[in-house]
């Protein structure tokens, strides 16, 4: 009944989830199955704000074909010295910078696209950590976000890579959780916008007691911050900044702040509906500890 009766909800779309198995290109199948369930919940009177990541990944889609057309004109014309390695490899990874200013306005173009199918108006916020560390920048930034909301209007939000630093050990006034990934800055949005509900979408289907490769690992229903000791967390996603052990962090910071928080798969078909009415899908973080025993009884 909690998560059925919020009415302000931040989706975070992990990387993961929105980007191919390449990292190069969006899963466009499933992010237009997204679109269409945030769409679904905005035109029901709900107020949806979208945390989203795909920038970087949508940007090295456009160099890397502009890369391979440069250099097979070079090879070509130039005629340059023989390999057996075929150009592929010879082509340097895109910088993240030059693959976000180039990838973000795509991203955009195709959000917009796609959210104009259901009548539904997005608007682009990005954000560095100077926004949050600033009290004048964060209320203003409070401001926009609420006024977007307001006018009926979805804020998608992301982190400026193309000009934000090194990813660096948080040293901002800012609180208790650094602002190093977009789980993160989820966090830190739910709840400067005051949101009921924090969905955060990524490849696992929540929060196991082992990593969910190993034998023996169990999905947890509901999960406590006081067992934050007792995970044992695996690898992170190749694609994303963060792992779940920043998942956790970040979502118990908003927990505790007072903003429900569910972490599931954006995988799973409909899920952020279904999480939104109030079906057992992911992980439900909450302080409640009666009759919790153990980490295995939350299962």
């Amino acid at each position: 009944s909690e998560l059925a009766a919020a009415r302000r909800v931040v989706v975070k779309l992990g990387t993961a989830v929105l980007t191919r198995e390449d990292e190069c290109g969006l899963a466009l199948g499933r992010l237009a199955s997204i679109v269409e369930q945030v769409s679904q919940l905005h035109n029901e009177g709900r107020e949806i704000l979208v945390v989203t990541s795909g920038a970087v990944a949508f940007g090295k889609l456009r160099l890397n074909r502009e890369m391979r057309m440069s250099m097979s004109m070079r090879e070509t014309l130039a005629l340059r010295e023989k390999s057996s390695r075929p150009a592929a490899e010879e082509m340097p990874s895109p910088n993240k910078r030059a693959a976000a200013a180039v990838g973000q306005s795509g991203l955009m173009a195709l959000y917009d696209a796609m959210f104009n199918q259901y009548g539904v108006n997005i608007a682009q916020v990005l954000v560095t950590r100077p926004d949050f560390y600033n009290p004048e920048s964060r209320h203003w930034l409070r401001q926009t976000l609420l006024e977007l909301i307001r006018l009926n209007i979805i804020p998608i939000i992301n982190t400026n890579d193309a000009v934000s630093s090194p990813q660096l050990e948080d040293q901002g006034p800012s609180a208790e959780v650094g602002l190093t990934d977009n789980d993160s800055l989820a966090a830190h949005l739910a709840v400067q916008a005051g949101a009921d509900l924090l969905l955060m979408m990524s490849d696992v289907e929540g929060i196991y007691t082992h990593p969910p490769n190993q034998d023996g690992a169990k999905l947890l229903h509901t999960y406590n911050p006081a067992f934050n000791g007792s995970i044992k967390f695996g690898s992170k996603s190749k694609a994303g900044l963060g792992g779940m052990e920043s998942k956790i962090k970040a979502a118990s910071w908003a927990l505790e702040h007072g903003v429900s928080v569910v972490i599931g798969s954006g995988f799973e078909e409909m899920a952020i509906t279904r999480i939104v009415q109030g079906k057992r899908v992911g992980t439900f973080f909450t302080e409640h500890r009666s009759k919790m025993i153990s980490l295995e009884s939350m299962a």
